[in-house]
């Protein structure tokens, strides 16, 4: 697989940066639940452990947690997004598309889940149901994040449209540029997507990174590519628990 670790910024909702946001370390000893708190505070703080565990980046300790968080509170919605996180930080992607599913059917409107579930339809070979899941929620997915994911799942030039309208906007971000960039790179204008690259980098840099992208659009697969851009590594899945209950309030097709 392509080192590809520079993307890892190209997507604020990905798992990279929502595991990251706001989290601290902490000691073994500070993360032991209490064993004497009430069911809803222990499983709070086993969230919480779970949210820690995925700022170190250890995607099966993680797992681990947020299987127990899930058996605990299984129509919760944030706690199956925690799920969905982990199996994607553990590159388990089958894993991961049907967590995120869960959590979307128990809340609709979570943009962070869609997006991240079709990073993970994209993973597993699905760019036109991922393309469908995109277009039903684009209104609560931040444009720099949903025209990449759009290029990803096989239509660069209507991520390309969006990424240059948001690009022109007043205080656009260098995420959004460079996600046009890659867009650009993955549709065919190689050209516009250096100087689309040039706006924030060296010159040196921008060629590294033509180089880099060229490869990225050439021979990864689309699994390689989510793993690219989110700094994972694919692993043998071998399918979330089969307890009673783990999918009783979600039905939808992860895809």
């Amino acid at each position: 697989m392509t080192d590809m670790t520079t993307f890892r910024t190209l997507l604020s909702c990905s798992v990279g940066v929502l595991i990251l946001g706001g989290c601290t370390a902490t000691s073994p000893r500070s993360a032991r639940l209490d064993s004497q708190a009430g069911p809803a505070k222990a499983t709070a703080a086993l969230a919480d452990h779970t949210r820690r565990i995925l700022a170190q980046r250890d995607g099966e300790a993680a797992v681990a947690s947020a299987e127990r968080l899930v058996s605990a509170e299984p129509k919760n919605a944030t706690y199956r997004s925690l799920l969905g996180q982990s199996y994607l930080q553990a590159g388990r992607f089958a894993s991961a598309r049907q967590a995120f599913a869960d959590a979307l059917q128990l809340d609709p409107g979570d943009g962070r889940a869609a997006l991240n579930l079709a990073l993970a339809m994209i993973a597993g070979g699905n760019g036109e149901g991922a393309r469908a899941l995109l277009d039903e929620h684009a209104a609560v997915i931040p444009s720099a994040d949903l025209g990449l994911a759009l290029a990803l799942a096989g239509a660069p030039g209507q991520g390309v449209r969006l990424l240059t309208a948001a690009a022109r906007e007043p205080g656009a971000s260098v995420k959004t540029r460079q996600n046009l960039a890659l867009a650009l790179a993955l549709s065919g204008p190689w050209e516009l997507a250096r100087m689309a690259a040039s706006a924030d980098m060296a010159p040196a840099d921008v060629e590294v990174r033509m180089r880099e992208w060229a490869d990225f659009a050439a021979n990864a697969s689309p699994a390689d590519r989510v793993s690219s851009l989110l700094g994972i590594r694919q692993a043998v899945d071998t399918g979330q628990p089969n307890s009673t209950g783990w999918h009783a309030s979600a039905t939808r097709k992860a895809g």
